[in-house]
């Protein structure tokens, strides 16, 4: 099975606007500071947190007192833009408060 990711990326880093396609091999290839670390790392923070959330046991469904509860898709929302966020300050080094 073959995945392709489609990123759109604007004003990040050196990468005024721009949109790509991630497929199972995809390599970066331009001039010194164009946006291929950037883009590269971006990718990497999104999956990584993507996985995070999945693998997260707030997804499962849990009981409590026999009703079967799971996550609202808002509540996932915010959990992943929270964790794609601090990500994104950790491999970054920045900080969005600022």
């Amino acid at each position: 099975m073959s995945i392709k990711t489609s990123l759109e990326i604007e004003n990040f880093g050196p990468i005024t606007k721009g949109s790509l396609t991630i497929n199972p091999l995809t390599i970066f290839v331009g001039k010194n500071n164009t946006g291929k670390s950037y883009t590269a790392m971006l990718y990497y923070s999104l999956i990584r947190s993507l996985l995070a959330i999945l693998r997260s046991p707030l997804l499962r469904c849990f009981h409590h007192r026999r009703r079967v509860s799971i996550i609202s898709t808002s509540k996932m929302i915010l959990l992943l833009t929270k964790r794609v966020r601090d990500e994104i300050e950790r491999c970054f080094l920045v900080d969005f408060q600022n």
